[in-house]
């Protein structure tokens, strides 16, 4: 009598673990209420004072504690069970809302109140980030990790496209305290997620001994040190940090250019095209899931990227630009995609915390940079090149010659553009990085 014996197909394996839809759909609706409550307290401390220089502070107030704060997130997600750092993050996000709305509610709120919220925020998004980047890895299949990198994109894309319009809407008919406490909803539906879900754990080493100050901080620097041991991985994060930085110039510059010849509703628009170019680029790279090798679809988004740079300087007219917004977009999502999971795969599951914390605190620390270099850079020294040396000026830029201020940010973009091809062939032509997936 023979046996029928139930085999493991390779397609169950390959298949996508359910708590990560589960995890990735609470997360979504989280994203979607913080970026509506981030536009809405934008737009109050603009309102309110006027000045750029307060709007600005809140970005800066967002960033820094994912520098400062990495290389002790790093080694806690790694030690502790990383579901209930997911719960713990959110929760304490939940909480600067409900701190927020109070002191709307009451009529007390004041400048302070919000860069304090931004900075809690940020904190929590320090820990929440490498965490869910790590349980990744212990939900999705390696084969999947392009596609799931996709879904991630999708939903910055969603929160991008969607929480200006539906925010304005919304400040109008319940104000901004309103806001907050549908973020807060929002807040308790990730946190629902994550409860019922299972994150499998990789198997943590607790050592029963006494830390020292010593231990301590060498465990903090475990993740640098991790990527400053492995060629490949090192030079990649500096790839990865110079795009960023590159980003963070188009992040400063964009808007300030484009008011030089065309007006707010005009930019609205512009900027909505480009959030659907990330929108479509994360829906291709959910279905699709990349190149392989990964580093050949890295290369060849990041080209054209560069071009969408190209044609930002090309001409001051807002359907060339649009066009230029909506490629240079599309391709983040395939890009940083493919590179979130060559790390994924490359660094063993029981460290990811420690070096994606590591990989969040080079990478992001470039945007602060990008964001303070990008006024000098355009007022202190391209302007006063321009206009000693019209004959580069024509050559370059002169298209841009009856829209103001605009050439010298136009002719910024065009530097940026060669940059970055610069930046992909150096890359391409070092083994190192060409290479890092093997």
């Amino acid at each position: 009598m023979s046996h029928s014996i139930p085999l493991s197909s390779n397609n169950e394996k390959d298949k996508i673990n359910t708590s990560f839809y589960l995890i990735w759909f609470g997360q979504l609706i989280s994203l979607v209420g913080s970026a509506m409550t981030s536009f809405a307290l934008s737009l109050w401390v603009y309102q309110q004072s006027g000045s750029v220089t307060q709007f600005a502070l809140i970005n800066v107030f967002a960033i820094l504690p994912r520098i400062l704060l990495s290389p002790i997130a790093g080694p806690l997600i790694d030690k502790r069970n990383r579901k209930w750092v997911l719960i713990l993050s959110d929760s304490l996000a939940a909480c600067t809302t409900v701190f927020l709305a109070i002191m709307f509610f009451t009529g007390q709120i004041v400048l302070w109140h919000i860069l304090l919220a931004a900075f809690i925020n940020a904190a929590a998004g320090t820990f929440q980030w490498p965490a869910f980047m790590a349980s990744m890895t212990m939900l999705v299949p390696e084969k999947q990790l392009g596609k799931a990198n996709g879904m991630l994109q999708f939903n910055q894309a969603a929160a991008e496209i969607f929480s200006p319009m539906v925010g304005g809407l919304l400040i109008i008919q319940i104000g901004i305290a309103g806001v907050l406490i549908i973020d807060l909803a929002t807040f308790l539906i990730a946190v629902i997620t994550l409860l019922i879900s299972r994150i499998p754990q990789p198997q943590i080493t607790v050592s029963h001994d006494s830390p020292t100050m010593r231990s301590r901080w060498q465990d903090a620097m475990s993740g640098l040190n991790y990527i400053r041991s492995h060629k490949g991985l090192s030079n990649l994060v500096w790839f990865s940090a110079l795009v960023n930085f590159l980003w963070g110039m188009v992040a400063a510059l964009l808007a300030p250019m484009i008011l030089e010849f065309a007006n707010a509703d005009q930019l609205g628009l512009i900027l909505s095209i480009a959030g659907t170019g990330l929108l479509t680029g994360s829906l291709l790279m959910s279905a699709w899931g990349g190149t392989t090798p990964k580093m050949k679809g890295v290369f060849l988004f990041e080209a054209v990227s560069a071009l969408g740079f190209f044609f930002f300087a090309f001409r001051p007219n807002v359907w060339i630009i649009a066009g230029a917004a909506f490629i240079a977009h599309f391709t983040i999502a395939v890009a940083q995609g493919s590179v979130m999971s060559i790390w994924q795969v490359k660094v063993p599951k029981e460290i990811q915390g420690r070096v994606f914390s590591a990989q969040q605190m080079v990478t992001r620390s470039m945007m602060p940079l990008a964001l303070i270099l990008s006024g000098p850079l355009a007022d202190k020294l391209i302007r006063p090149l321009l206009s000693s040396n019209p004959g580069l000026a024509s050559f370059t830029v002169g298209s841009w010659a009856t829209a103001g201020d605009g050439a010298r940010i136009a002719f910024i973009f065009l530097a940026m553009c060669f940059v970055k091809f610069a930046l992909i062939a150096f890359s391409a032509l070092n083994p190192a990085v060409r290479n890092v997936e093997q």
